[in-house]
This record gives C-alpha cells, sequence and structure tokens, in this order.
C-alpha cells in the first residue's frame, strides 16, 4: 500500500499492488469497502476457530466431524464482497492441527487463482489498518506538496522526497 502521486494531476493517491502486473488506486469509499472485507475474513477465521474449539468439547465430535458442522454453518452466511478486494480473493479458515484462524490470500488473475500466501488475523487486521491510513493520508500529502510547490517554492523532485521522507520523522 503507498501513497504515490498521480501522473497526470500530480495529487497523491493511494495504491495497493500485488506484485508488478496487478495494482488498484483505492479512493476512501472503496478503501472502506476493502478493509471492511478484510475485517471480516478475520472474524469469521476467529469465529470459525472458536466454533470448531466448542463443538470438540462436546462428547463424540473429533475435528473433523466439528469441521463437517462449521460447513454447514457456512451455508447460511454471506459471502465475502470479492468486489471490494477484487482482485484479491481470501479464504478465511482455520489450522486444523494447531487449530489458529487464518486467512489464505489468492490472487484472481485470469485462469486460476494464484495462492499468494497465508494471513494471521493479527497480520489481516493490520493490513487493513494499514490500507485505512494510508487513504487518509494522500490528502494530507497532496496539501503539503502544494505548500512544499507553491510558498516555499521548492522543485518537484525534492518536495516529493520529502513527503517520502515523512515516514522518517512519524513518532508512531
Amino acid at each position: 500500500m503507498t501513497s504515490d502521486p498521480d501522473p497526470v494531476t500530480g495529487d497523491y493517491r493511494a495504491t495497493i499492488a500485488w506484485g508488478r502486473d496487478h495494482s488498484r488506486i483505492l479512493d476512501k469509499d472503496a478503501a472502506l469497502a476493502y478493509a471492511s472485507t478484510i475485517f471480516d475474513a478475520a472474524q469469521r477465521a476467529e469465529y470459525d476457530a472458536a466454533v470448531v474449539r466448542q463443538l470438540t468439547t462436546l462428547p463424540d465430535i473429533d475435528v473433523d466431524a466439528a469441521v463437517g458442522v462449521l460447513r454447514d454453518v457456512w451455508e447460511d452466511r454471506p459471502d465475502l464482497d470479492s468486489t471490494a478486494i477484487a482482485p484479491m480473493l481470501l479464504q478465511p479458515g482455520l489450522n486444523k492441527r494447531e487449530m489458529r484462524p487464518g486467512i489464505v490470500v489468492h490472487l484472481d488473475d485470469g485462469d486460476k487463482p494464484r495462492t499468494l500466501g497465508t494471513w494471521t488475523v493479527q497480520q489481516a487486521r493490520e493490513h487493513a489498518t494499514q490500507v485505512m491510513e494510508t487513504v487518509w493520508a494522500v490528502d494530507l500529502d497532496s496539501a503539503y506538496l502544494r505548500f512544499l510547490r507553491g510558498t516555499m517554492d521548492l522543485d518537484a523532485g525534492t518536495a516529493r522526497a520529502m513527503i517520502s521522507d515523512l515516514a522518517n520523522h512519524r513518532t508512531s
């Protein structure tokens, strides 16, 4: 997730990229939907792990049987908002051996989704938070760029370098 300048307007915009071939610009509404879907996936993974742990405390229900019950529960749920996270696909679930929730991240790049990796629920929430923070920072970056170019009379390269350097001066 980056804040980078639009080549036409010069204003900063929030861009999320999956490798070199896939990227998407997110405005505030799209970022809210994107982050909401990731938070939804994290909640589902945690919830499912709790359901399986609870069911396995009952007599005669092992992990495989509990996962089978869980699949029935899934039928009654609304789907994740796949359009909000496209071209990414998320598959919330749990590691049956360790009983830990997680999210498998796929990239739908045409013929068959390609697995990019797995997030813990914490990593998923951190990513969603980073997306939201970046989307709100682009307006600040744009305003600062206009100040540096106008009031401070800096050239574009120096002004953009100063904006890029801001991360070295943040306290959190």
